[in-house]
């Protein structure tokens, strides 16, 4: 899912206040497959990428939006936040681009 509006928002306090609203209606729905989200991301060119996930996805997914990564010419540092046990995942995500850095969220 995508928040309404897509792309960049302000960093201002109204911002983050209508960010938190758009947040507190997203509930839990399992089937993590962050593929859509990540290449929307990498489609904006940005120098870093968030990823807060629980890591259950395949590697494959890893692999593809690698690649696409390093071929938009940009290369984003992807940062990975780990909630939850299954990391390599997320911990492989981040040490394939940028390379970014991985946290576990306790």
């Amino acid at each position: 899912m995508q928040i309404r509006g897509g792309g960049y928002r302000d960093a201002s306090i109204a911002m983050a206040k209508a960010l938190r609203t758009e947040l507190s209606r997203v509930g839990p729905g399992g089937g993590t497959d962050p593929t859509d989200a990540l290449l929307i991301a990498i489609q904006l060119k940005p120098q870093a990428i968030v990823v807060l996930s629980d890591g259950e996805f395949e590697p494959e997914i890893v692999e593809r939006v690698s690649g696409l990564n390093r071929n938009s010419g940009l290369n984003a540092q992807i940062n990975c936040v780990a909630i939850g046990q299954s990391i390599r995942t997320l911990q492989l995500l981040a040490s394939l681009n940028g390379p970014g850095n991985y946290v576990e969220a306790p």
